[in-house]
């Protein structure tokens, strides 16, 4: 009898805290909901720049004092990329994109432009030139393209389609394979013939000695 009066008094006890609980819990939601952005200011949403629209034109510098301009690669998939050197996985996953960048620029035309956030020549020099990359890399010194394009976060991708159009966005992510998956709808369906013209690169932005096999 005692035992069975033990477990009755416990179940009770426990049955009138989970009540006591259940109503903190209540109330607390209750006004969580009351106060709304208030209570969760890390909720609020970002503003992120439209998609489908057209992509905005800019004109920067490369690295080696070269004016590069994202209008002068319309016929042509683009990969926008804003970066810093010491946003963590920027240079690594930059090195990755460049072999996607090798492999997709003759075959299918693809274009990735490297915008860096705020930082000095130097710096950004001293990263390119120990990487090797083969694409452009330009200087947003005064931060003005990447508040156009509202980036708030390093890194961030734009994948802007053949006719200027921006399609989607990625951020905070360089992974090879999540890329890939997201520029495949904007390449060619076939690959570039040999035969078939290509459109014409303006002066390649890398600062780097331009080689153009024959």
């Amino acid at each position: 009898m005692g035992r069975v009066g033990f477990v009755v008094i416990r179940v009770g006890s426990i049955l009138r805290w989970s009540t006591i609980i259940a109503a903190i819990l209540a109330a607390g939601l209750l006004l969580y909901g009351l106060l709304g952005p208030m209570a969760r200011p890390s909720l609020v949403p970002v503003a992120a720049l439209p998609l489908d629209r057209p992509a905005p034109d800019f004109t920067l510098a490369d690295w080696s004092g070269q004016p590069v301009a994202l209008s002068a690669y319309k016929g042509r998939p683009v990969l926008l990329v804003f970066w810093t050197s010491w946003c963590p996985g920027c240079p690594d996953g930059l090195s990755d994109l460049d072999r996607l960048y090798r492999q997709y620029r003759d075959s299918h035309g693809l274009v990735l432009l490297a915008v860096n956030i705020m930082e000095t020549r130097a710096a950004v020099e001293t990263v390119a030139r120990e990487r090797g990359w083969a694409f452009p890399i330009l200087l947003d010194t005064d931060g003005a393209v990447s508040s156009a394009y509202l980036v708030r976060i390093a890194p961030t991708v734009m994948f802007i389609d053949t006719q200027g159009v921006l399609r989607d966005r990625l951020q905070g992510e360089l992974e090879r394979d999540i890329i890939l998956a997201r520029l495949q709808p904007l390449l060619p369906r076939e690959p570039l013939q040999p035969t078939m013209p290509r459109p014409e690169l303006p002066v390649r932005a890398t600062g780097l000695t331009l080689r153009r096999d024959h």
